[in-house]
């Protein structure tokens, strides 16, 4: 079995900043001593699974500079990598124009991430992101797109951005958080959050530009139910061409939950053969331009 991770996190405390691993900052994670210390490729332990690579997804080294993790990155992994920058979307296109030529430097550099989050609808729909997308769509950038699907008020935002930039390859990030069904007591709220995930899932997958990756399950719950998670996958499998879905691990958030070996491990156990090596290689090198 082979992997390409397409979404993990590195840290060095002593030379980054990183404020959201802060304790006195938010998120605030009871847990979050679990990842608030170094971890470098080889914490990606795996058994009987060989890593071919992975994407590093931006991780709050220096928001203000973000060329600085890159640069840190490219002389620490001797691992095969890419890595997605941070991005302001609401800061000048001028000064994102220079932000971008200092960035395509980077042997590593294929894309950037703004966290949207709560803030979508406003930041969707702000003029100034809107210039900033049309720059990323010139450039023919990843996006790494990190919404709430459930989220029906944003919708329209945001399939206006992925329809005005079919150069830009949008991302979806943790599966577009779908909400977390528990094997029993389930509300009604979930299930109509459930609802508009999958419905909002649907509209999304018709685009060629829009691509999936399956993790953060631990985001939804520290313990959550591997039936939750089949179930997730399951619909995505449905409805996503099985080209442009990918699992990924978004370690060392994981480490909530499970080990790294034990995440792959169960990963594998939830596809089907002939679709492993698309899902959990091939489609992760295609996608971040390896091949």
């Amino acid at each position: 079995m082979k992997i390409f991770d397409p979404h993990i996190h590195l840290f060095d405390l002593a030379k980054g900043q990183y404020h959201w691993l802060k304790a006195s900052n938010p998120p605030f994670w009871e847990d979050k001593s679990v990842i608030a210390k170094n971890f470098s490729e080889r914490s990606l332990s795996l058994t009987n699974i060989e890593l071919g690579g992975f994407v590093h997804i931006e991780a709050g080294f220096n928001n203000q500079q973000p060329a600085e993790e890159l640069a840190w990155l490219e002389q620490t992994v001797k691992s095969p990598f890419k890595s997605i920058a941070t991005f302001d979307l609401l800061a000048q296109p001028t000064s994102n124009k220079a932000l971008l030529t200092t960035l395509a430097q980077f042997n590593s550099f294929v894309g950037v991430r703004h966290i949207l989050d709560d803030d979508a609808l406003a930041i969707l729909t702000n003029p100034i992101a809107l210039k900033n997308f049309e720059m990323l769509n010139e450039m023919s950038a990843i996006f790494e797109l990190q919404v709430y699907l459930s989220d029906n008020a944003i919708m329209s935002a945001l399939l206006s951005a992925i329809t005005n930039n079919p150069n830009i390859r949008f991302v979806l990030n943790h599966a577009g958080f779908p909400p977390y069904l528990p094997t029993t007591g389930t509300d009604d709220e979930r299930k109509l959050q459930w609802q508009h995930w999958q419905s909002n899932l649907k509209q999304l997958a018709s685009f060629e530009n829009v691509w999936i990756k399956c993790s953060g399950w631990e985001m939804a719950s520290r313990q959550y139910h591997v039936s939750w998670q089949q179930q997730v996958i399951s619909n995505i499998i449905s409805l996503f061409s099985e080209d442009k879905i990918m699992m990924a691990s978004n370690f060392p958030l994981a480490l909530f939950s499970h080990d790294y070996n034990t995440y792959w491990h169960q990963t594998f156990s939830l596809l089907q053969e002939q679709l492993q090596t698309k899902l959990c290689y091939s489609n992760a090198l295609r996608c971040y331009e390896f091949a």
